[in-house]
């Protein structure tokens, strides 16, 4: 017998009655914390770590590690290097990467604090600059639980500009393209490329894609996009679809990019643009055919020229 939505919907409704304290007592025993950088001599009102600083020089700070939760936490420390997201965020790697770039600069005085529920716990750390560092690096440290394979963190960004000097740089590569077309090679293409960041601070970019015909002919329509933002050292592989793409032949990719960059002031503006190209080969099955017919009629005449006549 089929029960009416009505007497459904009651008992669903009781259900959910009877399964909320439940999953609000378990939301209430999780862990919480957070990660704060004070005032202090290095700055205030901060809500990440930045600093001006030299190559060489040892910078002084401390970190708050605050304990939201009703029960006493034990959390480990250690710093990592940044990356961006495929979002343009900038994030922490995990523990099993190990620091090579600015969060290998990073000396923690403990590598973990006990905290009391509504404590808040203070750990000192330096920021240790190698003497041939230079441009902006980009780290953090992390306050996590690991339980099995699983862990949960906190994080905070730490970055450091260093001198006045910047050294920007873009690079493309990996060009391909695969095309799409109707028999005569008319439609879109698929483009592929790389995008390195070369220089020593963090690059968006404005990109433009176009497609070209032997001789210039059957270009395609200009495609742009908002390029991500690449950490030093970062690269990203990029696919975009071209519309109006036509495979003549011996096809030229070219891949201009106007980079971005943003000052420490917070001001964005661009920087030389870049150009890179490669040749491709794509053609519509209808001029191979008419190749091939006009190939093997070719053949089949000098076949004929070349009999011996009686």
């Amino acid at each position: 017998m089929k029960l009416p939505r009505l007497a459904l919907a009651a008992v669903a409704l009781l259900g959910a009655l009877l399964l909320t304290p439940a999953a609000a007592q378990a939301a209430a025993a999780a862990p919480s914390w957070d990660l704060l950088a004070p005032n202090g001599a290095q700055g205030r009102v901060r809500e990440s770590f930045s600093y001006t600083a030299e190559p060489g020089q040892v910078v002084s700070d401390s970190v708050q590690v605050v304990n939201t939760g009703s029960d006493p936490l034990t959390l480990e420390l250690y710093a990592a290097d940044a990356f961006t997201t495929d979002s343009g965020e900038i994030e922490l790697r995990t523990r099993e990467h190990e620091a090579t770039g600015a969060g290998s600069w990073i000396v923690l005085s403990a590598p973990e604090v006990t905290v009391q529920p509504g404590a808040t716990a203070t750990v000192p750390f330096t920021v240790e600059i190698p003497a041939d560092a230079h441009g902006e690096a980009f780290g953090g440290i992390v306050a996590s639980i690991t339980e099995g394979d699983v862990e949960t963190r906190s994080t905070i960004q730490v970055s450091v500009r260093l001198g006045e000097e910047i050294d920007p740089g873009l690079e493309v590569t990996d060009i391909g393209v695969s095309f799409q077309g109707d028999a005569w090679g008319h439609g879109k293409a698929m483009v592929r490329y790389r995008v390195h960041n070369t220089g020593d601070v963090p690059l968006g970019g404005e990109h433009r894609i176009t497609l070209t015909g032997p001789f210039g002919w059957f270009p395609s329509p200009e495609t742009s996009l908002e390029g991500p933002v690449l950490l030093p050292g970062e690269s990203r592989a990029i696919v975009r679809m071209v519309d109006g793409a036509t495979a003549a032949g011996l096809v030229e990719a070219r891949i201009e990019i106007t980079p971005l960059y943003t000052d420490p002031a917070g001001s964005t503006g661009p920087l030389h643009r870049i150009s890179s190209a490669a040749p491709v080969w794509g053609l519509g099955w209808a001029p191979l055919a008419i190749v091939g017919v006009i190939v093997a009629g070719a053949i089949a005449g000098a076949i004929v020229m070349r009999r011996p006549r009686h």
